[in-house]
């Protein structure tokens, strides 16, 4: 068969806005499971700091953890962190 399944577009019941639709729905869900990682390592990071008493760089130390976290969950991609 030269026509898969997967094509669309020219089908009966498989419209090019359908492909659209599933591009549209995957990046969305892409992007906000990468906006809800980042709140939590935020939450984990300023849990850390608040946890440290008299430090002048708290913020500084904020972003410092959240980078690190972040390079460490890059550098293991199937390492959830939820």
């Amino acid at each position: 068969m030269i026509i898969t399944i997967m094509q669309h577009g020219f089908r009966k019941q498989r419209s090019t806005t359908d492909q659209l639709v599933q591009l549209e729905t995957f990046i969305r869900e892409a992007i906000i499971k990468y906006i809800t990682a980042l709140e939590q390592v935020q939450k984990r990071a300023r849990k850390l700091v608040s946890q440290i008493k008299n430090v002048p760089y708290k913020e500084w130390l904020i972003k410092t953890a959240t980078l690190q976290i972040r390079n460490d969950s890059a550098a293991h991609p199937a390492t959830d962190i939820g």
